[in-house]
C-alpha cells in the first residue's frame, strides 16, 4: 500500500528506516530500486551512529519508569559514547563522507549497559 510521499530526514534512523521499508515493499511485489535501497540500508547500519539513535527511541518510552539512579547510570554510558562519536569525526572529517572511516568502527556500549541494569 503505498501512500503520500513522505520526506526522509538526513539522520541515519531515518535512511535506515526509510531503506528499509523500500525494500519490505519490493519484498510485497511493488518496483523500488533494489540496488540503491540495500546500499543505503548497509551504509546506515555501518554508521555507528544508527544505534544511538535506536536507543533514544527505545528508552524515551520507558525512561520516566525507570529509577533515576539508573537514568543517570545508564545516560553517562551513553554520553561517553556519544561524545567519542562525536570527537571521532571532529578528527577525521571524512568520517561523515566514508562508511569505512576510523570514527564509524565504534561498538555500542551494550555490555556496560547491560551489566549497569543487571
Amino acid at each position: 500500500p503505498m501512500g503520500p510521499p513522505v520526506v526522509v530526514g538526513s539522520s541515519t534512523d531515518q535512511k535506515y528506516n526509510d531503506a528499509l521499508q523500500s525494500l519490505l515493499l519490493v519484498l510485497a511485489g511493488y518496483e523500488h530500486s533494489v540496488e540503491e535501497n540495500i546500499s543505503k540500508l548497509l551504509s546506515a547500519i555501518d554508521d555507528p551512529e544508527l544505534a544511538l539513535r535506536q536507543w533514544q527511541q527505545a528508552i524515551s518510552a520507558i525512561r520516566a519508569r525507570m529509577p533515576p539512579q539508573l537514568v543517570k547510570k545508564v545516560d553517562n554510558i551513553i554520553q561517553k559514547y556519544e561524545t567519542a562519536l562525536t570527537e571521532g569525526v571532529s578528527r577525521d572529517p571524512a568520517s561523515t563522507f566514508s562508511a569505512r572511516s576510523t570514527p564509524r568502527s565504534l561498538p555500542f556500549p551494550s555490555d556496560e549497559v547491560l551489566n549497569t541494569i543487571d
